[in-house]
């Protein structure tokens, strides 16, 4: 059952947004079914926390920077309102690359299931367990691999993007109760498709490392240099001696 319970999760981390990513906007219908089990995650997801978890190492990032330090030590609130400032802008980064990657996601879930097969995952996401697992993973997913890789100077491998897979995947099943994992693997247990997920998992990771690495448009890196100039210029003075 393991075999099946980790892909199950997995898919729906890498089905979510690049690292950058944003709330997504409820879904339109589609009688798709290769579209519905894309969409039935992205709608059901949340994706604020990770919002936050990329925002959060962006900040710090910044504050490592002792010029800065000193900034926001004489102005409070510094961080937070570059926090603020770049939001908006990472936030449309997402939105424009999850909306270019979403037919290469959908065409590979049609290549790997049959229409059958994608109805019937679409309605495990869909049931009362498939929804409680988007909301776990959507609560728990960190991209804590992938952010390291800017650290490291390389690209983000499927290594990367498995290894925050797993450990939302697992956070997950931890939160789940007795009832809950039992329900679990009876729903997944009545879902022969389900276990078609397996091959598909390495396939959807390669292809979420591709998006970690779409570069931001000369546009997108002006506007984030003027968003965080635009905070800068409005600072008061360091003091004197300081």
């Amino acid at each position: 059952m393991r075999r099946l319970l980790l892909p199950a999760l997995w898919a729906l981390a890498l089905a979510a947004q690049p690292a950058a990513a944003q709330s997504a906007a409820p879904a339109e219908v589609t009688a798709d079914p290769h579209e519905r089990v894309y969409d039935t995650l992205i709608a059901q997801g949340d994706d604020g926390p990770m919002i936050e978890a990329v925002l959060d190492w962006m900040v710090a990032q910044l504050a490592s920077d002792p010029n800065i330090a000193l900034l926001a030590k004489d102005n409070p609130g510094l961080l937070e309102a570059l926090r603020s400032a770049t939001r908006p802008i990472i936030v449309g980064y997402s939105r424009r690359v999850k909306r270019e990657y979403r037919p290469r996601m959908v065409a590979l879930l049609r290549s790997e299931l049959t229409a059958a097969e994608a109805s019937d995952v679409a309605d495990f996401y869909a049931s009362p367990i498939g929804r409680r697992l988007v909301a776990g993973i959507s609560a728990t997913y960190r991209p804590d691999s992938v952010l390291g890789t800017i650290d490291d100077e390389r690209r983000v491998t499927s290594t990367d993007i498995e290894r925050d897979m797993d450990s939302a995947s697992q956070a997950t099943l931890r939160a789940l109760s007795a009832a809950e994992v039992e329900e679990l693997n009876r729903e997944i247990e009545s879902r022969p498709a389900m276990a078609k997920l397996v091959p598909v998992v390495p396939k959807l990771a390669a292809l979420r490392a591709e998006m970690e690495e779409e570069p931001l448009t000369a546009e997108e890196e002006a506007a984030i240099e003027g968003a965080l100039r635009g905070v800068f210029e409005s600072l008061r003075p360091i003091r004197k001696g300081a």
